[in-house]
């Protein structure tokens, strides 16, 4: 096994570049109203999003509430990774609203 180089080490070990969570404000970013799906607030930053991030959106979080394993395919450049994040982070939002 090869020992990890001086700048990995040194990288790992120093402190957070920002201590806020974004380095810059998000005041002046352009939002969009949040779309309701099965019963979660999710921000998405693009309107409308295609009907397929929706189905994945909705898989997320059913599958999230359950807290179960779920395995979703779509067609690439359907948005899949985007959908997947807005979901997960907004479920994990509602999680902590909730308590």
């Amino acid at each position: 096994m090869r020992p990890r180089s001086s700048v990995a080490l040194t990288l790992l070990s120093s402190p957070p570049l920002h201590p806020r969570p974004y380095p810059f404000p998000l005041s002046h970013l352009p939002t969009m109203p949040p779309i309701l799906i099965s019963g979660t607030l999710i921000d998405f930053p693009h309107d409308p999003p295609y009907g397929t991030q929706k189905v994945l959106m909705g898989k997320v979080v059913a599958a999230a509430d359950r807290r179960a394993h779920a395995l979703l395919e779509a067609p690439t450049g359907s948005g899949k990774t985007l959908a997947l994040l807005c979901a997960a982070l907004a479920w994990q939002e509602r999680l902590r609203v909730e308590g």
